[in-house]
């Protein structure tokens, strides 16, 4: 472990970022962990009636399947904005095919690499026609999660609001002045793999999702981290009465809101 720990720290790793890459590294003489070429279809264009409003209505339009949804909103005399949901994991194969949301984005992804889901996510606001200045807001659940922080830290975009659900990406730095919030479950493990949260002047708000002594659904794999289980924190992140979550909701909302 030591050498390891030494040979990712010249490869410029660093704490959990040097467990991803070690993970890749040990990987790789098996056909895991190995990236491959990404592409983007458009499976649909419709007009949406209202933006979303809350915490879970915009978790309710992170998508499960078609990985990323793109809203375009336009006001008279103002230059476009847009939302961006991206989804979570669809396979945990540690062998690349043809779905870039799987297990080798996951590691890559907390590696700090250039995940086949990032790629793809980054090809698919470029089809929708985001350029580097318009105003962004990103939504994601789980590595959609992570996938959302990495884009929203890259400097690319000017990214204006972040809302993640359950996202290991705790050790991502952010810039200051994005409003909204991570949100996890104290009893999710999913968060904790990317280790301690860093202070990345976003708000943090946890949430247990099970209570002590309340029946857990153990025939569902860290349930936790199940959407169900987000989506009842959503919706007490809606009803909180703590300012600063109301404050961030809020600023979430104002975005589309004209």
């Amino acid at each position: 472990p030591g050498s390891a720990t030494d040979l990712a720290g010249l490869a410029g790793f660093t704490g959990v970022e040097a467990g991803a890459a070690y993970v890749i590294g040990a990987g790789r003489p098996f056909g895991m962990f190995r990236e491959g070429p990404v592409s983007v279809d458009r499976v649909g264009t419709t007009t949406i009636a209202s933006p979303a409003t809350g915490a879970a209505e915009r978790l309710s339009r992170v998508p499960e399947g078609d990985q990323v949804r793109i809203e375009r909103y336009d006001a008279p005399g103002m230059p476009p904005r847009f939302v961006v949901y991206v989804g979570p994991t669809e396979t945990f194969s540690p062998e690349a095919t043809d779905e870039p949301w799987d297990l080798t984005s996951n590691v890559q992804g907390v590696a700090g690499l250039d995940a086949g889901s990032i790629r793809s996510t980054r090809a698919a606001m470029i089809d929708a026609g985001i350029t580097s200045s318009d105003e962004v807001q990103l939504v994601g659940f789980s590595q959609g999660g992570l996938v959302a922080t990495r884009l929203a830290a890259s400097g690319d975009w000017n990214v204006t609001g972040l809302e993640t659900y359950g996202a290991p990406a705790g050790n991502i730095a952010l810039p200051d002045g994005i409003s909204g919030m991570a949100v996890r479950n104290s009893d999710d493990f999913i968060p904790a793999l990317a280790g301690p949260q860093l202070d990345d002047h976003l708000l943090q708000v946890e949430r247990q999702a099970f209570a002590p002594g309340s029946p857990i659904p153990t025939e569902l794999a860290a349930p936790a981290h199940q959407r169900t289980a987000y989506d009842a924190t959503a919706y007490v992140i809606d009803h909180a009465a703590s300012d600063a979550v109301r404050e961030q909701v809020a600023a979430m909302d104002a975005f589309t809101a004209d």
